[in-house]
């Protein structure tokens, strides 16, 4: 009996329109502009430091570590150097003894000559080849193809699991979307467009790239955000911000926030870090001429070690020599007519 009250009431206030009700947006307004304005404050913060670390501290350090170790820096540089190129070396005589079965002192041989002329490659084609060498480049090439023009084949596709899906097209938005995109992108480069301004400060350029993207992808939402951050520069104030832009803002300069906070944190490790604070330099100074020469060591010891290897390929062959054969008596035959 009660349901059939409460259904024939339901259907009694069907039509009848509900009254509106006002809303008072003023504390859930401020409460999101304190938000914005705490994560814009340590924003700030951080940008502060990352740029102190990066434009004084930094330069300063290098320096001081310049003018105290320039030769033992000059020579770390060089044994690198020659490091990377050893390895680089010992990896293609490598790949050469894998696909091609020589031995390393043949693929090394082979190696040595390439890079000889690659370094100087004729204008023209001469047309001939080395002797022995045209069956050996034909299976050094490529692995999977017939010849060295041939391209190399899909994973999928050379091991049989399909082929290839052509990329789809790209969504297209609609007439409307693009349109808004296109008078945002308008109104960010008269704001922040480097020929129109007359300071260009890192914020503006920020800006500025981060607009550039948005557009290229098509992102209404973040060139919306840019815009909205360049109008609370220029007043000063949120009230005209919506909340919903406003929170979203809020959520970009947080992930700003995090990336900064992950560089600081990377920063902080760095022995430049606060460098002119540190006052007396002299534990550093022996602290790092330890460090490089353990480096220095290490490196050197690898780069023996590696020229041991190539030194053993370029040796000359050690011809095997027969054992000596024991020396007998001749025999005579005059020894069969006599006995005893």
């Amino acid at each position: 009996m009660q349901g059939r009250a409460a259904r024939h009431s339901k259907k009694a206030t069907a039509g009848v329109p509900l009254p509106l009700m006002l809303v008072d947006g003023t504390t859930t307004r401020q409460k999101i502009k304190r938000e914005y304005e705490k994560i814009l404050a340590a924003l700030e913060k951080a940008r502060t430091e990352v740029h102190r670390f990066e434009k004084e501290q930094a330069p300063n350090y290098s320096r001081w570590l310049h003018s105290h170790f320039g030769t033992m820096l000059a020579e770390l540089r060089e044994t690198d150097r020659r490091i990377c190129e050893l390895k680089q070396i010992i990896i293609q005589v490598e790949m050469e003894t894998l696909f091609t079965g020589a031995s390393p002192r043949e693929a090394y041989a082979h190696v040595m000559e390439d890079r000889k002329n690659s370094k100087v490659e004729p204008d023209e084609p001469d047309g001939k080849e080395e002797k022995g060498r045209g069956r050996r480049q034909h299976s050094r090439s490529s692995p999977f193809g017939s010849g060295p023009d041939e391209a190399e084949p899909d994973f999928e596709e050379f091991f049989g699991f399909g082929k290839r899906k052509p990329d789809r097209p790209a969504r297209r938005s609609p007439a409307k979307v693009i349109e808004r995109i296109k008078e945002l992108y308008r109104a960010l480069a008269r704001r922040l467009h480097p020929d129109v301004q007359k300071e260009m400060t890192p914020q503006k350029a920020e800006w500025w790239h981060q607009a550039q993207a948005a557009y290229q992808q098509q992102d209404a939402e973040q060139l919306e955000v840019i815009l909205s951050l360049c109008q609370i520069e220029d007043t000063g104030t949120t009230e005209k911000t919506s909340l919903s832009v406003l929170q979203r803002i809020s959520a970009q300069l947080s992930k700003n926030l995090r990336q900064l906070r992950m560089q600081l944190r990377k920063y902080r490790d760095d022995p430049a870090w606060k460098f002119e604070s540190k006052g007396d330099n002299r534990a550093l100074e022996d602290r790092t001429r330890r460090e490089f020469n353990l480096s220095l060591g290490r490196m050197k010891g690898q780069l023996r070690e590696m020229e041991a290897e190539l030194a053993s390929w370029t040796a000359p062959a050690r011809s095997r020599r027969s054992p000596r054969a024991r020396s007998r008596p001749g025999f005579d035959p005059s020894e069969i007519f006599l006995f005893d």
